[in-house]
C-alpha cells in the first residue's frame, strides 16, 4: 500500500499540499508544473555545456599538448583529462536525471 505522502504535490508558491494530478494549486491557484518547466531549462543548459563548451576545452588541451615549450604538454594533458572527466560526469548526471528524475 502506498503512503499518503507519495500522492501529494506541494505548490511551489505557497507550499500547500495538493493532489498529485493537480494542475493548479487549490489554495493560491499557481500552476503546479512550473517546476517541471524550470527543470527542463536547466537540463537544456547542461546539454549545451556538454555539446559546446567541453569540446572547446578538449580542443584547447590538444592545442597545448601539441605545442613545444616548457610545461605546455603537461598543462595540455591536464586540460584533456579534466575535460574528459567532466564530460563523463555531465553525461552520467544528464542520463540519470532524464531517466530517474523525470516523472
Amino acid at each position: 500500500m502506498e503512503s499518503e505522502e507519495v500522492n501529494i504535490a506541494k505548490c511551489p508558491q505557497c507550499q500547500s499540499e495538493n493532489p498529485l494530478n493537480a494542475v493548479y494549486c487549490i489554495e493560491c491557484g499557481c500552476k503546479i508544473d512550473k517546476i517541471a518547466a524550470e527543470y527542463k531549462k536547466v537540463q537544456y543548459l547542461g546539454i549545451v555545456g556538454i555539446v559546446l563548451f567541453l569540446p572547446l576545452a578538449l580542443i584547447s588541451g590538444l592545442y597545448l599538448y601539441t605545442r613545444p615549450g616548457c610545461g605546455t604538454k603537461r598543462r595540455g594533458m591536464d586540460i584533456i583529462v579534466v575535460s574528459i572527466a567532466v564530460w563523463i560526469f555531465y553525461g552520467v548526471v544528464l542520463l540519470y536525471s532524464s531517466f530517474y528524475l523525470n516523472p
